[in-house]
């Protein structure tokens, strides 16, 4: 998007009080901005669910149609859709869904994956980014949120981590790169 495009877009949500603007000072949201955002991210991640675990999509699927229908959707659609699947807090990827009054369910003791050391137990919490082919791989290898593994080993010549999936034992060697992704709570 061209600067000048950007530029009139800003000045655009500025009018509507969405944001503040100080030219070349940057930009943040007003309460109305943020309360629009977080209705928006709320749609966006029941859709996501929705989409999952009643239509039958694939996690590394739902982003590209979550965001075409967030806002083709009515608030009484997204109302039913959160009855449905028992008020979620969290959609596909482990990300937290906003409750109707706005609020995002706290976890604490989150830590990225390659923070955590040979011989923890964790389990797997949030995919950070949904890459397409990334959620392929990770689904297949079994690497989804509620997951549990042992972190077996750390390469740092070769910058892999091993893990030992603590149901079937299954074995799974990441790069750093795509550990990166990955969000994890440390077990007891």
């Amino acid at each position: 998007m061209a600067g000048s495009t950007v530029t009139a877009m800003v000045k655009s949500l500025h009018k509507k009080e969405y944001l503040y603007y100080t030219p070349h000072k940057g930009v943040r949201l007003t309460e109305k901005g943020r309360q629009y955002a977080i209705r928006i991210l709320r749609r966006h991640r029941l859709l996501e669910l929705f989409l999952n675990t009643k239509l039958g999509y694939d996690w590394s699927e739902v982003h590209e149609e979550a965001e075409v229908l967030e806002h083709a959707v009515s608030d009484k659609f997204i109302d039913r859709i959160d009855l449905l699947m028992g008020s979620p807090h969290t959609d596909p990827h482990g990300d937290p869904i906003p409750n109707k009054e706005g609020e995002l369910p706290r976890v604490s003791d989150i830590l990225g994956l390659l923070q955590v050391t040979e011989g923890s137990h964790i389990c797997i919490h949030r995919i950070v980014r949904t890459n397409s082919n990334l959620l392929r791989f990770l689904k297949e290898k079994g690497l989804i949120p509620g997951e549990k593994f042992l972190v077996k080993e750390r390469n740092d010549t070769v910058t892999t981590i091993e893990l030992e999936h603590l149901t079937n034992a299954q074995h799974v060697v990441l790069s750093y790169q795509a550990a990166a992704e990955l969000q994890v709570i440390l077990l007891p």
